[in-house]
């Protein structure tokens, strides 16, 4: 069967208060300093709908794909990639895996390894230092994740009747109708497209926004890791 991992809306362990340290200033030095001409030209600006959310969307989209009037996405460039988030409360555990701003990826170790067993060569991690309140590092090692897979396995007409919606006709993409395990459920994908995928991102449905295998829950369960809510879903 599916998982479908739905990514937190609020502050707590799998969304802790945080920023990233740093970040802002490397791109807009980059923007500045580095960006040809032509390149500034296709962004328009730094912030806003510009570079940064371009960054952003490098990390969530299939190189290559364009959404709306946006420059196509790419791969993610080095000095795109996050080295500090710094935590504005006190967290005593934070999940295996947890959002960050901009709906960024960071897992422990545990994590990155459970999907480099099943997944070998396929996602991206990068090390990623988090920082307390007082300066000092978390007592635990994480690493911006990058979903390196995308797939066109979602099968709406054979998923349970009102469990997804189509927001617009204009897009070929959907989303469950509601955040809960009885739509959840309802979600229907092709065991053929799927193969061997351990992890991977859906090309046509935007929520639930992280797919996963029977076998790698089986390595999640194994290690007692720690993840934001998630669903068994249909596989026809």
């Amino acid at each position: 069967m599916v998982w479908g991992l739905k990514l937190p809306s609020g502050f707590g362990d799998y969304f802790p208060d945080a920023d990233f340290v740093g970040y802002d200033e490397r791109l807009k030095a980059y923007f500045e300093n580095e960006m040809s001409p032509k390149e500034k030209a296709q962004y328009g600006e730094f912030l806003g709908a510009g570079y940064v959310a371009h960054v952003v969307g490098n990390f969530k989209y299939e190189p290559g794909t364009v959404h709306g009037d946006s420059t196509p996405f790419r791969p993610v460039a080095d000095h795109e990639w996050p080295e500090k988030y710094e935590l504005f409360k006190t967290y005593r555990t934070l999940g295996s895996l947890f959002m960050m701003n901009s709906q960024l990826l960071a897992v422990d170790a545990d994590f990155k390894d459970a999907v480099e067993r099943l997944d070998p060569g396929v996602h991206e991690f990068r090390p990623i230092e988090v920082i307390m309140r007082k300066g000092q590092a978390y007592p635990k090692q994480y690493y911006t994740m990058l979903i390196g897979r995308y797939l066109d396995s979602f099968a709406p007409q054979k998923s349970t009747e009102g469990s997804w919606e189509k927001p617009s006709e204009l897009h070929e993409y959907y989303l469950v109708s509601h955040n809960t395990k009885k739509y959840m459920s309802g979600l229907a994908f092709s065991k053929c497209t799927i193969n061997d995928a351990h992890l991977w991102r859906e090309r046509r449905l935007s929520r639930p926004e992280i797919l996963f295998s029977d076998a790698l829950k089986a390595e999640f369960d194994k290690a007692n890791l720690r993840l934001p809510k998630h669903v068994q879903m249909k596989e026809v």
